[in-house]
């Protein structure tokens, strides 16, 4: 474990008084509860407290202290995997119209509604894209549903069952597109992974360890833990990617930091480090 010291934001001082008020609440909304990984996440959210990280995480955003060092992470432990394979070949039959040309998805990272010939975010590359079933907020929109039946049914049914569905997309990679290395925030979500069409020459690297998607398995992983992919095949890579919550955490801290993360969004998830020191 290390401790991570930061350079505080301007809104440092906004942030805990926040903070202050949202701990109030979720004391009195979870009373009885042990939670002192959620207040210590809020101290170093508004920076009172150093975030502690595991090798190759970062701290950015809300980041709920104390849980295992597990950059992958199960797909049994999710509880809802089964749902996705029970469904896997009628949603990869609605997903062959991105690969067939029938269908076309926009590049990564825009508006839920943005077009398909819509310009990539500058720097990043125009072969990373995706088609969003669920917005950012868990709300499905049905627009984009509306043409896969299959798919839009087995995310309804993984959003009953689970204490928390942040968002849900496909994922494409073009051929000879790589994504860096990079980490992303809150790591309260994680990451699980249905492959769909995954030709030769694709893979996916968690903190060094270097893992290929399969056609019809499943993938979990921590995505504060640097991570990065490529594709050196001649075919699209496209897989349906769930933001969930971390099944490391409790029941109660789940429903908390739904609870937290609605009133943080709107701060920068940004947080500028300068130094790691080993406990």
């Amino acid at each position: 474990m290390q401790m991570v010291t930061h350079i505080e934001p301007p809104d440092a001082d906004e942030r805990r008084t926040v903070a202050d008020t949202l701990a109030r609440e979720v004391m009195s909304r979870w009373p009885g509860k042990d939670l002192d990984r959620v207040m210590e996440g809020l101290d170093v959210w508004c920076y009172r407290k150093p975030a502690r990280v595991h090798k190759g995480q970062r701290a950015v955003g809300f980041h709920v202290p104390g849980l295992p060092d597990e950059p992958w992470i199960d797909p049994a432990a999710f509880g809802c995997g089964d749902i996705l394979t029970d469904a896997y070949e009628g949603i990869r039959d609605e997903v062959a119209r991105f690969v067939d040309g029938r269908m076309a998805a926009p590049p990564h990272g825009l508006a839920d509604n943005a077009q398909s010939d819509a310009a990539a975010i500058g720097g990043q590359s125009d072969g990373w894209r995706e088609w969003r079933f669920v917005a950012r907020n868990g709300r499905f929109l049905d627009d984009r549903c509306k043409d896969f039946p299959v798919t839009a049914g087995a995310l309804r049914q993984v959003a009953q069952r689970i204490p928390l569905l942040v968002n849900a997309l496909l994922l494409t990679l073009r051929p000879g597109t790589l994504i860096p290395p990079h980490t992303d925030p809150i790591n309260a979500y994680t990451d699980l992974w249905l492959g769909l069409f995954v030709p030769e020459g694709t893979a996916l690297c968690v903190r060094g360890e270097t893992r290929a998607p399969v056609e019809g398995g499943l993938l979990g992983f921590d995505h504060t833990f640097e991570h990065s992919a490529w594709n050196r095949g001649e075919e699209d890579r496209i897989v349906l990617s769930l933001l969930i919550h971390n099944p490391n955490l409790r029941q109660h801290e789940r429903e908390i930091a739904e609870f937290l993360i609605r009133h943080l969004a709107r701060f920068s998830a940004t947080t500028v480090f300068e130094q790691n020191v080993c406990e």
